[in-house]
C-alpha cells in the first residue's frame, strides 16, 4: 500500500532579507506564529512589515488587531517607518479594540449591562469571525497576546488559550502573535501559548560594547521547517528589515 505525500503548504514571505532562505522561504501558510521580545525589540514594527509587504507585493489580505496602541498610533508610528497605511488600504484593515476598551467604563464589558455570556474574549472571537466572512483575510497580527489575557481575565491558559488557536485554525489564516518578554527572561510566552504556536521568532537586544546595541533575530521553532536557529543580525533601512551573520562583538 503505498500513502500518498502530504503536499507541501504554500509560504508566507517574511520579506526579511536574508531571513526568508533559512526558512524554506518562508512561514508555512497556516501556521500560528509567536513574535516574542523585550520592549523595544521592534516586535510591532516587523509583524506591521510583514502584513504591509505580503499586501503590496502578494495582494494577500491582512487584519492586525491592536490591543495596546489606538489605529491612529500604529498609522503614525508606520509612517515615521516609511510603510504607511495608505499604501496598503483596503487591503489591510486595523481593528482597534485598545479604542474599544478605552469606551468602556472600568474596561469591563459587563458594566455595558450586555448578555452574561458576552466578555471580552466573545467580542474579540465575534470580531474575527466577522472579518475573516466579510473581509475575507490571510494574514493577521495580533498585538499583544500579553494584553489580551489580562482583559480577558484568562483563568484556565492552556484551555482557553487551546480553544484560541483551534479557532485561528479553524478560519484557515497565517496568525503573527505579538508576546512581550521581560528583560532577562527566557520564556518566550507565560502562559503556555510557545507549547501551542507552530513557530516562534524570538527578538533580543545585543550588547555589542560598551555604548552599541544590535537588534538579533532568530527563529527558535517552525513546525515543518528545516530551519536555521542561529541568531542574526536585524537591521532596518528604508522599508525593509535586513540580516547578516554575527561575525563577532
Amino acid at each position: 500500500m503505498i500513502i500518498p505525500r502530504p503536499m507541501a503548504k504554500r509560504r508566507i514571505k517574511t520579506y526579511i532579507e536574508g531571513f526568508d532562505e533559512y526558512l524554506n522561504g518562508g512561514i508555512p501558510e497556516g501556521h500560528v506564529i509567536i513574535i516574542a521580545g523585550t520592549s523595544g525589540a521592534m516586535k510591532t514594527s516587523l509583524a506591521w512589515s510583514i502584513l504591509y509587504h505580503n499586501a503590496l507585493e502578494d495582494g494577500r489580505k491582512g487584519l492586525y488587531m491592536t490591543f495596546e496602541q489606538s489605529a491612529e498610533s500604529i498609522i503614525e508610528q508606520m509612517d515615521s517607518f516609511n510603510l504607511p497605511y495608505t499604501d496598503v488600504e483596503g487591503k489591510v484593515e486595523i481593528v482597534d479594540v485598545a479604542t474599544m476598551r478605552s469606551a468602556v467604563p472600568g474596561g469591563k464589558i459587563e458594566s455595558l449591562g450586555t448578555e452574561e455570556s458576552w466578555s471580552w474574549t466573545f467580542v474579540v472571537e465575534e470580531l474575527l469571525k466577522r472579518y475573516k466572512r466579510q473581509f475575507g483575510f490571510e494574514l493577521l497580527v495580533f498585538d499583544s497576546v500579553n494584553v489580551y489575557e489580562m482583559i480577558a481575565e484568562v483563568t484556565e491558559p492552556r484551555l482557553e488559550l487551546y480553544n484560541f488557536f483551534q479557532l485561528l485554525k479553524q478560519l484557515k489564516v497565517t496568525a503573527l502573535i505579538t508576546s512581550e518578554m521581560a528583560p532577562e527572561s527566557t520564556t518566550y510566552c507565560h502562559l503556555g501559548e510557545s507549547f501551542l504556536a507552530d513557530g516562534i521568532i524570538h527578538l533580543k537586544m545585543d550588547q555589542v560594547d560598551r555604548i552599541r546595541e544590535q537588534r538579533r533575530i532568530k527563529c527558535v521553532k517552525m513546525r515543518g521547517t528545516k530551519h536555521n536557529s542561529d541568531y542574526f543580525t536585524l537591521y532596518y533601512e528604508g522599508k525593509h528589515f535586513s540580516t547578516s551573520s554575527i561575525i563577532g562583538k
